[in-house]
């Protein structure tokens, strides 16, 4: 009796896996440069968000969690509208959320930064690890961006790529 589930269960596994294969396969299968550039922009967007809270989360004083809720939300908008068709204005969504993450986390931040400056100068600043790892994460939400802002405004699938070489627009 226990073998027949078990067998059901890995036929049912087992379609599952190709189904799925063949809905990625198929989703990145059109998918253009631009495309690419957003999603390593929203991969780079989600890391920095991870490492400003993680270093910065027990500093309540300067840490901004609504920067880095902005900043996920930089990443999920980008994911969210993409699987449904609408990667253009996910990269965009991606660079709004982003550019405001940024702002919100530098703001508040900029607190601890001033500190340092103030008691111990500029070597203070650099010689301290969250520093560094702040304007390691501003650096990086900087360029998810930037390369977010030149992802929306270019073609996200091939064939619009296509089209738009061709001297037709889409």
């Amino acid at each position: 009796m226990f073998s027949k589930a078990g067998n059901i269960f890995k036929k049912l596994f087992a379609e599952l896996c190709n189904t799925l294969r063949y809905n990625i396969k198929h989703f990145f299968k059109n998918k253009g440069v631009a495309f690419y550039m957003a999603l390593g922009a929203a991969v780079l967007s989600l890391v920095a968000a991870i490492l400003y809270a993680a270093v910065y989360g027990s500093m309540e004083t300067y840490m901004s969690w609504t920067g880095f809720v902005f900043m996920l939300l930089s990443v999920l908008s980008f994911f969210a509208l993409s699987l449904v068709g609408l990667a253009k204005y996910g990269a965009g969504g991606a660079a709004i959320f982003g550019f405001v993450g940024l702002i919100l986390s530098l703001g508040d931040t900029y607190g601890y930064f001033t500190s340092f400056a103030v008691s111990g100068g500029i070597p203070a600043v650099l010689g301290d690890d969250t520093a560094v790892v702040f304007i390691a994460c501003a650096a990086m939400l900087l360029v998810s961006v930037i390369a977010s802002c030149i992802a929306a405004w270019m073609p996200q699938k091939k064939q619009d790529l296509n089209a738009v070489e061709a001297g037709g627009e889409k």
